[in-house]
């Protein structure tokens, strides 16, 4: 859920680093998740597509991918 719900601004590509804020956690504490070379790469990459805040964005605007549509990628 987390995942899916990443927006942009959440991610530091120049620190590596993607922080979720404490309104999305269920302690209501931010997280900070260190970022792969192969990740922060992969993120760069995806920003040229970038639609919307969310990094996975969805079919409707404002949204993000919906599980299911990650399950599809996933397997792909």
């Amino acid at each position: 859920g987390e995942t899916l719900g990443a927006k942009w601004p959440e991610i530091d590509l120049e620190a590596k680093v993607w922080s979720i804020p404490p309104e999305r956690m269920k302690a209501g504490v931010e997280h900070r998740v260190p970022l792969s070379d192969a990740a922060v790469a992969l993120l760069r990459k995806m920003l040229t597509i970038r639609q919307g805040d969310y990094v996975f964005a969805g079919q409707h605007s404002g949204r993000p991918l919906a599980n299911m549509g990650m399950q599809i990628l996933v397997r792909r």
